[in-house]
């Protein structure tokens, strides 16, 4: 398993950030991967940069969340396309979380999103993606761009 491992004695067990830019259009084949940095704080958890995959390597529950921020360059009138946005965490190709979200916007063309924390049980070998997974298609001539991206993962002893 190729990746970087990071250890740490915290119980935040990864975080990670994404300050490039990532451009979404009606080409990309939804679900579509949302580009990551690789992890920091991190226990039990291997991070594969080529496929933006997290590995947990430690069974356990974890409390997890993300939080988005995207701007809209372009999208057919009359409506900006964010309301119709669903973002997910993915386990193994399945969806974790399905849209426990809220958008909070403070500009016309961009909005934050941010999910809910909550318990899950990941297995080791478990893998997990931020995916933006609805619409399906994205709307012809509208193009969406991630300026940043965060994962945070608790592991909670119950």
């Amino acid at each position: 398993m190729s990746g970087h491992i990071c250890r740490s004695d915290e119980k935040i067990t990864y975080v990670t950030n994404d300050f490039l830019p990532q451009v979404i259009r009606p080409a990309n084949i939804v679900p579509v991967v949302i580009n990551l940095n690789s992890a920091s704080n991190a226990f039990g958890i291997i991070f594969e940069p080529t496929t933006d995959t997290i590995t947990i390597i430690k069974t356990a529950i974890y409390l997890t969340q993300f939080s988005i921020q995207i701007s809209t360059i372009s999208s057919p009138p009359p409506a900006n396309p964010t309301s119709l946005l669903t973002f997910e965490l993915l386990q193994n190709g399945e969806t974790i979380i399905p849209s426990q979200t809220s958008f909070h916007s403070n500009h016309l063309d961009t909005a934050y999103v941010t999910s809910t924390l909550l318990p899950q049980l990941f297995h080791k070998g478990d893998k997990i993606q931020m995916v933006l997974s609805s619409p399906n298609p994205i709307p012809a001539d509208t193009l969406l761009q991630i300026d940043f991206a965060s994962i945070t993962i608790f592991d909670i002893d119950l």
